[in-house]
C-alpha cells in the first residue's frame, strides 16, 4: 500500500492536552480524523514498531491485518450510513516486521477543537490470544486422540453424585449427554442386561475397597446395535480415605473382539486352504517337515498326500535348488528377515520330470516371537508364462481400442507434467507428432486464458486436483494446434490406476463446430425475437405517421406561424421516435461481438425490457423495477440483453390469459449475492407446474400453443449464463406466478 503524504496537522488547545495525556499512558492511543491518523502516542508506535510520525496522514486500514481489513473498511463507512461505531472490539494489526499484534480496542467519537475525531484506545492481548489458541489446539488434539483411539472419558463427582461425559464417549454410545443424565445410573442403563449386574458390582467394589479397576462389558446403543467396551477407572480419595471422585475411560473393543474371533476362524480356514487352495501351497512344521499341502500342489506334481506329509521339503526339489534355498535362508537370518522371496527352483515330480518354480516362504511367529513353522507358496512358471501371454494380448487389444478411438486420448504424468502416451487421433487433432506430444505438457499447446477468462494453468490445476481426489472431470478447454489455430475441446479426465504414479487419462473431442452451430441457433433465436417485435413495433410506427399526417393537414388549413411551429415540433418528436425504434431493432439483430466488458447490469436490464415494451403482448402489463446498486460485471452485453428479452417475453406470454381479477405485473429485482449479482423476473401468471419444472430449460420444450414459440429461448439463455460462469434457475414464489432468476459472478477486473 502506497504511503500517504505526511504533513502533521496543527494541534489545537484541547487536542494538545489530550495528546499530552496520551503520551503518559502505556496503551495505544490514536486520533483519527477524516479517515486518517492525526496522532499516535509513542507507546502505540512502539507496539507496532513504528515512529509516531509515521502514522500521520495514513489510513487506519494500512495497519490492519488483511483478514480484518474488509471489516475495518466497512466500519469506517458506518457513521456515514448512520449505523454508529462499535464501542469495543478485538482486531489484528500488523507490526512493521510483518508479525500480527492482537489488540483489544475501544473506539469512540469526540469533538476536539470543534471537529469530530475518532479516538482509538488499545491494549496488546497477543500473548493472551496465543495461550487461548494453544489451549484450543490442546483440547482439539485430545478430542482427536480420543476419536482415533475410540476412547471416551467420564468423571464422577461421588460426593455430589454428578457425572460428566466426554463427547467421544457419547459418540461411542450413540447418545447425547442428556440421554446419560448427570448420574451414574444413566451409564448403567446402556449396559447390556446380561452384563449390568457385573458392571454395577465392579463400581461398588472399587468404591468400597479399590483404587484402580478394569472390566469388559457390552452396551446396547439406542439404535439397538451391541458394542463391546473395555473400561478402566481410578478412585480418588480424601485424607480420610473416603472416595470423592472417579475418573474413567471407555474404549470400544468390538473390532478387536471380532478380530480375535476371526483369527480363530482363520486358523480353521487356513487348514482348509492348504488342502483346497488352487495354488501350490505347502505348510512346514518347526522341524522343517511338511505338515500340510494343497490339492493343487499334489495335482501338479503327481504325488498322493500320504506320500508327502511328514517328509522334508528337500525331497521334492533338485540338489542345486536346495542349496539356493539354504543360501537365501542364511541371508535372511543375518538380516533378521522372516521372508524368503521369489527364489527360482526346480521341482521334482513323481514321474521324475522337473518343473520351473518361483518360491516365496514366510516364517510363522506366535505372539511370543516363537517360530511355529513356515508357509511356502510356489508359482508354476509355466502358468505364469501363460498369464504373461494373456496380458500381452490384453494390452494389444487395449492399444488397438485406443488407437482407433474417434477421440484424442492422451495420458498425463502429473508429477512429470508431461504426456507419456498419445493415440493417433491426438496427432491428427493437434498437428504434432507422437514424439513431440510426448515431450510436451498440457500448458504447451493452449492459450494463457480460457474463454471464461480464467488462466489456463489455474483451471488445469483445479481439475487435476479433483481427478486425483477420485472424481471424473468433464469440462470445455481451448487448445492451440501446431498451426496456431484455437480448438475448443470437450475434455474428460479420469485417474488411471498405477502403483506409485499419478497418471491422468484425458479424452478430448473437438466441439468447435458444435459451438459455432449453437452460436448460430442463438443468433437465429434473437432474429426470431426481432420478428415477434416487428408486428408490435409496426403499430407504434403507425401512430407517429398518423400524427404526422394530421399535423400536415392542420398546417394546410391554418396559416398561423406559432401554430405551424408547434406542429413542426410534433413532427420532429415523432420522427425521432421512429428512428429510436428502428435503431433498437438494428442493435438487437446484430450478431454478438463476443467481447466482454465490465458493464452496469441494471442498464442492460432496462434497455432490453424497454425494447419489448412495444410488443403487443406487453399491453396491459405493468413493469416495475426494484434495482439495487450493483457492482459492474464482466459480460457480453448483447448476450445478456438477449437473456432479459427472452425472460420478459416469456412473462408476457404467461400473463396473457390472466383473469380480470389478477392484474398482469412483471417485477424485476436485482441484488448483490455472496458470490456475485442476481436478477429476478417475477410475473403474476399461472406459474410453472411441478411436473415440468425439471424440463423448462431443455431445448425445444415449451408449454405454449403450437406456433407460439420454438422452446429455445430458455435453453439458449441457460447456455449464455453457463458461458458467463453464471446460472439460470426457477425461483421460489410460494405459488404466486413464476420467477426466473439468473446469477453472475463478479469476476476479476478487466
Amino acid at each position: 500500500m502506497q504511503p500517504y503524504p505526511n504533513p502533521a496537522p496543527s494541534v489545537r488547545h484541547d487536542e494538545s492536552d489530550l495528546c499530552k495525556l496520551a503520551e503518559t499512558m502505556s496503551s495505544l492511543i490514536a486520533l483519527v480524523r477524516d479517515g486518517r491518523f492525526v496522532f499516535v502516542n509513542r507507546a502505540g508506535g512502539a507496539l507496532l514498531g513504528r515512529s509516531p510520525e509515521w502514522f500521520c496522514g495514513r489510513t487506519y486500514q494500512e495497519i490492519v491485518h488483511q483478514d480484518d481489513r474488509a471489516m475495518a473498511i466497512a466500519r469506517g463507512t458506518a457513521p456515514a450510513l448512520g449505523t454508529g461505531l462499535p464501542q469495543r472490539l478485538v482486531e489484528r494489526l500488523l507490526h512493521s516486521d510483518g508479525s500480527t499484534i492482537w489488540l483489544d480496542c475501544a473506539i469512540d467519537v469526540l469533538r476536539l477543537d470543534g471537529r469530530p475525531t475518532t479516538i482509538v484506545t488499545g491494549n496488546d492481548i497477543t500473548a493472551h490470544r496465543r495461550v487461548e489458541e494453544a489451549l484450543r489446539r490442546s483440547e482439539a488434539r485430545l478430542a482427536e486422540a480420543q476419536r482415533i483411539g475410540n476412547i471416551g472419558s467420564w468423571e464422577w463427582d461421588v460426593e455430589n453424585d454428578l457425572v460428566v461425559w466426554s463427547d467421544e464417549l457419547c459418540r461411542l454410545f450413540g447418545a447425547t449427554p442428556r440421554d446419560f443424565g448427570a448420574r451414574i445410573d444413566g451409564y448403567l442403563r446402556f449396559v447390556h442386561a446380561d452384563d449390568r449386574d457385573a458392571a454395577d458390582a465392579v463400581l461398588r467394589q472399587a468404591l468400597a475397597h479399590g483404587s484402580a479397576f478394569a472390566f469388559e462389558h457390552r452396551i446396547v446403543r439406542p439404535d439397538g446395535t451391541v458394542r463391546t467396551l473395555f473400561g478402566r477407572g481410578q478412585v480418588f480419595r480424601d485424607a480420610g480415605g473416603r472416595p470423592v471422585r472417579i475418573a474413567g475411560t471407555g474404549q470400544d473393543v468390538t473390532e478387536q473382539k471380532r478380530m480375535q474371533q476371526e483369527l480363530q476362524q482363520s486358523e480353521e480356514r487356513f487348514r482348509n486352504l492348504c488342502t483346497q487352495a488352487p495354488v501350490m501351497l505347502l505348510a512346514f512344521a518347526p522341524d522343517g517337515r511338511i505338515r500340510e499341502v494343497s490339492n493343487y500342489w499334489l495335482q501338479t506334481t503327481g504325488y498322493a498326500r500320504d506320500e508327502v506329509i511328514g517328509r522334508e521339503g528337500r525331497d521334492f526339489v533338485t540338489a542345486d535348488s536346495y542349496e539356493r534355498l539354504l543360501q537365501a535362508a542364511a541371508a535372511n537370518k543375518q538380516d533378521q528377515d522372516y521372508a524368503i522371496r521369489q527364489v527360482p527352483l526346480q521341482g521334482v515330480c513323481k514321474d521324475g520330470n522337473t518343473i520351473d518354480l518361483l518360491c516365496t516362504s514366510v516364517v510363522e511367529v506366535d505372539d511370543r516371537g516363537q517360530k511355529r513353522g513356515a508357509i511356502c507358496v510356489q508359482i508354476n512358471l509355466t502358468d505364469l508364462q501363460r498369464a504373461e501371454a494373456a496380458l500381452r494380448e490384453s494390452e494389444e487389444r487395449y492399444r488397438a481400442l485406443v488407437e482407433h478411438a474417434p477421440e484424442a486420448i492422451m495420458v498425463l504424468d502429473v508429477e512429470l507434467d508431461r504426456f507419456v502416451d498419445a493415440n493417433a487421433h491426438a496427432e491428427k487433432l493437434f498437428g504434432f507428432s507422437r514424439e513431440k506430444l510426448l515431450s510436451m505438457g498440457p500448458l504447451d499447446f493452449c492459450p494463457d486464458h480460457q474463454a471464461n477468462q480464467r488462466k489456463s494453468c489455474d483451471m488445469l490445476a483445479d481439475e487435476h486436483d479433483r481427478v486425483l481426489a477420485g472424481e471424473t472431470a468433464v469440462f470445455e478447454f481451448t487448445h492451440v494446434d501446431a498451426t496456431g489455430r484455437e480448438i475448443v475441446c470437450e475434455t474428460r479426465l479420469s485417474r488411471l490406476p498405477a502403483a506409485g504414479r499419478k497418471l491422468i487419462r484425458a479424452t478430448m473431442s473437438d466441439v468447435s463446430e458444435l459451438r459455432q452451430l449453437q452460436e448460430k441457433v442463438r443468433h437465429a433465436e434473437k432474429l426470431a425475437a426481432v420478428g415477434v417485435l416487428a408486428a408490435g413495433v409496426a403499430h407504434e410506427i403507425g401512430n407517429p405517421l398518423m400524427a404526422l399526417s394530421t399535423a400536415a393537414q392542420s398546417l394546410e388549413r391554418r396559416s398561423c406561424d406559432d401554430y405551424a411551429r408547434s406542429k413542426m415540433a410534433l413532427i420532429r418528436e415523432h420522427i425521432d421516435r421512429i428512428a429510436r425504434i428502428v435503431r433498437q431493432m438494428s442493435d438487437l439483430a446484430r450478431p454478438p461481438s463476443g467481447q466482454r466488458a465490465r458493464t452496469d447490469l441494471n442498464q442492460v436490464v432496462r434497455r432490453a425490457v424497454d425494447m419489448v415494451r412495444y410488443d403487443r403482448r406487453a399491453r396491459g402489463v405493468t413493469v416495475d423495477y426494484e434495482l439495487a446498486h450493483l457492482p459492474a460485471v464482466e459480460i457480453v452485453e448483447d448476450e445478456l440483453a438477449q437473456v432479459c428479452i427472452n425472460l420478459a417475453l416469456n412473462a408476457f406470454d404467461a400473463m396473457a390469459g390472466n383473469p380480470p381479477e389478477r392484474p398482469a405485473r412483471l417485477l424485476i429485482r436485482s441484488a448483490v449475492t455472496a458470490t456475485g449479482v442476481a436478477v429476478a423476473f417475477h410475473d403474476t401468471g399461472p406459474g410453472v407446474p411441478p411436473e415440468v419444472r425439471d424440463k423448462v430449460f431443455q431445448p425445444f420444450f415449451t408449454t405454449k400453443d403450437v406456433g407460439s414459440g420454438s422452446g429455445l429461448g430458455l435453453s439458449v439463455s441457460y447456455r449464455i449464463l453457463q458461458e458467463h460462469r453464471g446460472s439460470l434457475r426457477l425461483g421460489d414464489t410460494d405459488g404466486a406466478g413464476a420467477a426466473f432468476v439468473f446469477e453472475l459472478p463478479l469476476g476479476e477486473p478487466a
